[in-house]
């Protein structure tokens, strides 16, 4: 399971190299370094001194028309989901002379997706993959129950999103519930017919569990 919130955390892809400057809230400021700035999705770098996104803080008009597409659709306190990004990381590449545990950056990170939904209507664009990767450190933190809550909440609010049925499959794995792993990617399919990650993952569960070699 770790390997696959690793996974889904670092999908920002390389981006512009830059610190945030916030105020505090509910969940501390990580304080981030430039690598780990590097490593958030673009739009997490606009940002002014008083601690909140805005679109006319960036002279990149992709930019600009991201976050004002997140504010339109009802969603606040959007650094703290760039916070919790960061606490994330920190948890899963924490190196062992680091006398923090990991469990600490994660629930700090889930601090900071608290934040950004209790700040956010339900139809926040942001909220499918808040409570997807919440899910996956609810999995990492021992939370079966609390987990699969949060990949269901998604597929409740968006049923066509493929990563809450990959992150429920994973957890059904990680339970030896194959049954219902399958189930949930078979389910992710009928709703979302072109995935190609639901598939590939649906072959792979399945020809583990039936004792074939997977296709790469």
């Amino acid at each position: 399971m770790r390997s696959r919130i690793r996974v889904s955390l670092a999908r920002t892809g390389p981006l512009l190299v830059a610190l945030l400057v916030g105020t505090p809230a509910r969940a501390d400021d990580p304080h981030m370094t430039a690598a780990e700035a590097a490593a958030l999705p673009r739009w997490c770098l606009v940002y002014n001194q008083t601690g909140n996104l805005a679109p006319h803080f960036t002279k990149d008009p992709e930019l600009g028309a991201k976050l004002a597409g997140f504010m339109r659709s009802g969603c606040g306190g959007h650094h703290h989901y760039c916070w919790a990004l960061v606490w994330a990381s920190r948890g899963y590449f924490r190196e062992e002379s680091n006398p923090t545990p990991a469990n600490h950056y994660y629930g700090v990170a889930l601090s900071d997706f608290g934040y950004t939904i209790g700040n956010s209507r339900d139809t926040c664009s942001l909220l499918p993959d808040i409570h997807t990767k919440s899910g996956e450190l609810e999995a990492a933190l021992g939370h079966p129950k609390e987990a699969e809550a949060r990949f269901r909440k998604v597929i409740g609010l968006k049923p066509s999103y493929a990563p809450a049925y990959v992150g429920l499959s994973d957890l059904f794995e990680s339970q030896g519930k194959n049954d219902e792993a399958i189930a949930a990617l078979q389910a992710g399919i009928k709703s979302n017919p072109t995935s190609n990650a639901l598939k590939k993952k649906l072959a792979r569960v399945q020809a583990r569990t039936s004792g074939q070699v997977p296709t790469p």
